[in-house]
């Protein structure tokens, strides 16, 4: 089954609009040592709805603002990341490599690693929403189904199991988000960061319908 470009161009700016909200919460690690000159960042993301709950689905799908359309299975690319300090450019952190987000329609944290920072404040986040392509290497050739696309969303519409459905696209698009507040990495602690991913108006055309 297709899916109307529509509603394409909708879930396009619903990603673009909604994965933009963090959370950095600041703790100890007994799991792990931290060397005392650095503290450690966890990274994570999580789809986050009220929907769900508030439906009381018990199929295993989110379902979805937009009520004719169920997603059953959301993978996004991140192909790089990076963590700007509050003023020292020589604390600021930077990943190029792509990692494959397969998120949780339960809501659950799925991780993207933990990194290793500086003591300091820190205010800003980047990550940059981007398709594999054949100079990403391994995880281009391990994963056919995610090569040339950067999000994938399979789910079914009008509450019918049959109807199903595969939207793909090739979005290339960062994400900036400044906190208001710096969070401070301390020597030999830990802080998690969750990006969390509203997945409310993917597929709604914002004039209700969807």
């Amino acid at each position: 089954m297709y899916v109307k470009t529509r509603r394409q161009n909708a879930l396009i700016l619903g990603i673009i609009a909604t994965v933009i909200s963090l959370m950095v919460v600041a703790g100890c690690s007994d799991d792990s040592p931290v060397a005392s000159t650095h503290g450690v960042l966890t990274i994570g993301a999580a789809l986050v709805d009220g929907s769900l709950a508030a439906s009381g689905r018990s199929d295993g799908s989110a379902s979805m603002a937009a009520s004719a359309v169920q997603i059953t299975a959301a993978s996004i690319v991140i192909s790089r990341f990076r963590i700007k300090s509050v003023g020292e450019d020589t604390l600021d952190f930077n990943w190029v490599t792509p990692r494959i987000l397969e998120l949780e329609l339960n809501g659950a944290v799925q991780s993207l690693g933990s990194i290793s920072l500086l003591p300091g404040d820190y205010d800003e986040t980047r990550f940059r929403i981007d398709d594999l392509d054949s100079l990403d290497g391994s995880i281009y050739d391990a994963n056919p189904d995610m090569q040339n696309i950067s999000i994938k969303i399979e789910g079914y519409v009008n509450d019918s199991v049959d109807s199903t459905f595969v939207w793909t696209t090739d979005l290339d698009e960062e994400q900036v988000f400044e906190f208001v507040t710096p969070f401070t990495i301390v020597a030999g602690g830990t802080s998690s960061l969750v990006i969390e991913l509203d997945y409310s108006l993917w597929f709604d055309d914002g004039q209700g319908g969807s």
